[in-house]
């Protein structure tokens, strides 16, 4: 690796890591999953980078059948930290030890914006189950305004319905069917 990619890297990765932190220290003292049970964030949500323990339990996802998708996390996560040093990646565990979502996306064309391109919870039962898209979101929101970016996109929603749920008004997100994204102006 080059000095120059290796300072970049560097430099992206601390602004990752204080997303985190930030993200948690931003979260309500409580949130209701979608089964209606009260979680308390703080001290059992973590945010961090998709490593190596990470891309082991998501490969534990492979088998279930009410998996919606069937992404390889290592290849994923492999391929967006080998080419975009200014991705955007997250891992989100519950009590340090059940991995509940994952994460990835990059800057755009004009590093202007960062995008969610690929955002999976885990298809089994987690305590927070219906809250991946909001913490996601909460963290890629703090990542973009720390690397100065001016807008959040979220690319190729999967379906017509996620599309939808993303564009819902309290996520502010708009639909742009030309580019096939959904985005939010920060």
């Amino acid at each position: 690796m080059s000095i120059s990619k290796k300072l970049t890297e560097d430099k992206y990765s601390a602004l990752r890591e204080t997303a985190y932190q930030i993200t948690v220290e931003s979260l309500p003292v409580a949130m209701k999953n979608s089964d209606g049970h009260v979680i308390h964030p703080q001290g059992t949500i973590k945010f961090a980078s998709i490593d190596f323990q990470a891309q082991a339990k998501a490969k534990e996802w492979a088998d279930i059948k009410s998996r919606r998708v069937d992404w390889d996390w290592l290849k994923v996560s492999g391929s967006y930290k080998r080419a975009n040093p200014k991705r955007f990646e997250v891992a989100i565990w519950y009590n340090n030890a059940l991995l509940c979502g994952l994460g990835v996306g990059k800057t755009t064309n004009t590093a202007a914006g960062v995008r969610i391109d690929l955002l999976e919870a885990s298809p089994k039962k987690t305590p927070l189950k219906g809250l991946i898209f909001e913490l996601t979101l909460a963290n890629a929101l703090n990542y973009a305004r720390s690397i100065g970016a001016v807008q959040l996109r979220i690319s190729h929603p999967i379906n017509e319905k996620v599309r939808n749920f993303y564009c819902k008004p309290q996520f502010k997100f708009k639909y742009n069917a030309k580019g096939d994204f959904c985005y939010r102006d920060l």
